[in-house]
């Protein structure tokens, strides 16, 4: 079946003629019949019901249930509706403002020979595009109602479009609820329109409904610690004024606590007070929540060189009794010379504040290099959604076995942004930006005069974290990381104590744990991945990694000079899911395919 058109800019309308010829071909071609189109009389009546009784029109259901029906040629076919294609091709040009078009169809007519329906022909003639004339928007007064009906509501002289009209007016019905009135509804009392100066009249009421506030809040889980927590993370309180902006935010900082594995849209419901709302969540908490980490490396330094085994073992338990309560623990050993033991504890909402604190207790030993104990205390605040802010005060002493240094100490301050990613099942990102502060005093081992005290310096420590995951298909993915670190020193030597390490299973594969340090570093990676969120994965990786550190010269103690080195590992890697844990295994080349130097990088993770 063939479409044109009229009368009217051929070259404006060619947009919409190529969307409805689309659209015809999705009709069986037995439906392309030629009835005559809607009388032209009916434009008045659905003008003045467009908002009350307009009909979806989404090509998803433009048929109703099939009945048998017969057509020309005597066949029996089956029909998806009363309402012809005229009929539905005039309303999706009416949907567009042209509330006097006219359609009609015809059949090609060559040397007498009549045409079969399925060429026949749909000619349009759109008429005018018609424009909004005068809005009277009656009903009370409330604060901010001239505002929002302003900043919401089309204006006399625009285009009239239906469907825009319609959006408009439930984003005002929204944004209405933002004041503490949710229950805002609106009645389209009359429109009508003239014809012959393609405009269209709107008269409506108002009614913004009556303040409200927020009164109990409960959620699908069991009276309790649990429930109570659900709460308090919330952030609503009963008695404030209920906002549909405050329940999209709650509904984000539940989500953002990792603590549910859905947490649906919220039910609103009245109470028997009058002016007073009850909020119920439901959600599902993550089941065997808790997480066992075992991971191992095996590589060796050179190709005579012994294999060598390197470990690490997490155990984070993120919900303690259903209170939201966060325990970590971490031991690690390289194989070589290096030991770490950490312990982590959060309390969520800290003595009824919105802050959560953290303490975090940690000790390094790299043998006859330093032992350094650090301990860190930290408040985070959600401030939107998955954003939060955090600040913090940490100290640590190093102390050096052999060498001029005996020991330094450091006092640091702390404030940081933080993004956190959503549902994994989706594309997403997240991020840490973070400064610090710091006062280093250093000790030296001989005396220099000044009660041993040696020097105190000033730095500057900046902190950069940035991975996301794009979803390309249902089972393919591209992820990507990128960590920066610097610590700048008035004295430009950093002791190794303080520097950033980096290397191994969680950062630049394909090379041992924390092989590489330096005062400044940057490392990361991408990752092309084959399978769903949540099952087992293939991937492929390429890591790229980058240090920065300064040193005295031999010659001359007050000179530095600097030394800098770019790493490049790649490789294979698997997930697999199981019932009884994850297990996790990567071999990476560290910068040619050469299978002595090759690592491999197992994880075992068990849930509980």
């Amino acid at each position: 079946m063939a479409l044109r058109l009229a009368a009217g800019d051929s070259v404006a309308l060619a947009p919409y003629l190529e969307n409805d010829r689309a659209w015809l071909r999705t009709w069986p071609a037995a439906l392309l019949a030629s009835p005559a189109a809607d009388s032209l009389a009916t434009v008045r009546d659905w003008v003045q019901q467009w908002y009350r009784t307009r009909q979806s029109r989404d090509d998803a259901t433009r048929w109703s249930a099939p009945v048998p029906t017969t057509v020309d040629s005597g066949a029996v076919a089956v029909s998806y509706g009363v309402r012809d294609v005229l009929s539905r091709l005039r309303d999706r040009w009416l949907d567009r403002g042209y509330l006097a078009v006219k359609c009609r169809a015809g059949k090609r007519a060559s040397d007498g020979v009549s045409r079969p329906d399925s060429a026949a022909v749909l000619t349009i003639d759109p008429g005018p595009r018609f424009r909004i004339g005068e809005v009277t928007i009656d009903g009370v007064d409330f604060p901010e109602r001239t505002r929002l009906l302003a900043d919401f509501l089309p204006r006399s002289g625009a285009y009239f479009d239906p469907p825009a009209w319609d959006a408009a007016v439930e984003r005002l019905l929204v944004e209405i609820g933002q004041t503490g009135r949710p229950f805002a509804s609106w009645l389209q009392r009359r429109a009508s329109v003239d014809v012959a100066g393609g405009i269209v009249h709107v008269n409506a009421v108002l009614f913004p409904g009556a303040v409200t506030y927020l009164g109990p809040i409960t959620s699908d889980l069991p009276a309790g610690p649990g429930s109570g927590f659900l709460v308090r993370a919330t952030g609503l309180h009963a008695g404030t004024l209920f906002r549909q902006r405050d329940l999209e935010n709650a509904r984000r900082r539940l989500l953002a606590r990792g603590l549910y594995t859905q947490v649906g849209e919220p039910l609103v419901y009245r109470t028997t007070a009058g002016d007073t709302v009850g909020i119920h969540w439901p959600v599902v908490p993550a089941q065997r929540a808790n997480r066992l980490a075992v991971m191992l490396g095996l590589s060796r330094e050179t190709q005579d060189a012994a294999n060598r085994i390197s470990g690490q073992v997490d155990l984070d338990l993120p919900n303690l009794a259903g209170s939201g309560r966060h325990l970590t623990v971490r031991w690690s050993d390289d194989g070589r010379q290096k030991t770490f033991f950490g312990f982590g504890y959060t309390e969520p909402l800290a003595f009824g504040t919105p802050l959560d604190a953290s303490v975090a207790l940690d000790q390094e030993v790299v043998k006859d290099s330093y032992t350094r104990f650090r301990i860190d205390q930290r408040w985070q605040m959600a401030v939107v959604g998955f954003w939060a802010v955090e600040v913090g005060l940490g100290w640590d002493r190093s102390t050096f076995p052999a060498g001029e240094l005996q020991g330094t100490r450091r006092l640091r301050g702390r404030a940081a942004f933080l993004h956190k990613r959503g549902d994994h099942r989706y594309s997403g990102w997240s991020t840490t930006l973070a400064l610090e502060t710091a006062r280093r005093s250093t000790s030296l081992r001989v005396d220099s005069g000044d009660g041993g005290l040696g020097a105190v310096a000033q730095q500057r420590i900046y902190e950069l974290d940035l991975a996301g995951e794009l979803w390309l298909a249902a089972a393919w993915s591209l992820a990507g990381r990128l960590s920066y670190r610097r610590v700048g020193d008035e004295l430009e030597v950093v002791p190794l104590s303080e520097q950033f390490l980096y290397g191994g299973a969680r950062t630049l594969r394909g090379y041992r744990e924390q092989e590489f340090h330096g005062s400044e570093v940057a490392f990361g990676g991408v990752e092309l991945r084959i399978g769903r969120a949540g099952r087992s994965r293939l991937y492929t990786f390429f890591d790229m990694g980058y240090f920065e550190f300064a040193v005295p010269t031999a010659e001359q103690a007050a000179e530095t000079t600097r030394r800098q080195d770019v790493q490049r590992g790649f490789g294979l890697g698997i997930d697999t899911r199981t019932r009884g844990g994850d297990i996790s295994l990567a071999v990476g080349f560290p910068g040619q395919v050469n299978f002595d130097e090759a690592k491999l990088h197992v994880a075992l993770q068990g849930s509980f």
